[in-house]
């Protein structure tokens, strides 16, 4: 029988051999967001207004009612695969997951899905 401590790190295997992102070889519909705290969110990259990169460490995808806000390593070697709506699936590590800087591959360190505040609506006044 295994111990508590051996089967969470079995987990912490599994979960570090898991991708922050998912690309595939042909543009996807949807963007899954996933956070290590179990919230899940989908947005349809046709909604995508903008994305901006903030050095290498921040990535902020503006969608119509919510804005996205990535940070971690070596982001900016995802445009192109961004720019060609590649990216099916993003998702964030404690930083306990994290592996040494120098694999080169992008990770994902923080995610943070914010709803963007929507103007009340203007109406005439009544006379």
């Amino acid at each position: 029988m295994s111990t508590l401590r051996e089967e969470l790190a079995e987990r912490r295997a599994v979960q570090t051999a898991e991708a922050p992102f998912v690309v595939a070889s042909v543009p996807a519909s949807t963007l899954v967001i996933s956070s290590w705290e179990g919230d899940t969110w989908v947005f349809p990259w046709a909604q995508l207004a903008n994305a901006k990169f903030g050095g290498n460490t921040r990535l902020e995808l503006s969608f119509p009612n919510h804005v996205v806000v990535i940070q971690g390593r070596k982001l900016r070697s995802l445009v192109p695969d961004l720019a060609a709506f590649r990216v099916s699936s993003v998702r964030d590590f404690p930083p306990d997951y994290r592996p040494p800087a120098e694999t080169g591959q992008p990770f994902i360190t923080r995610i943070d899905v914010r709803a963007r505040a929507i103007a009340p609506e203007i109406r005439e006044p009544s006379q």
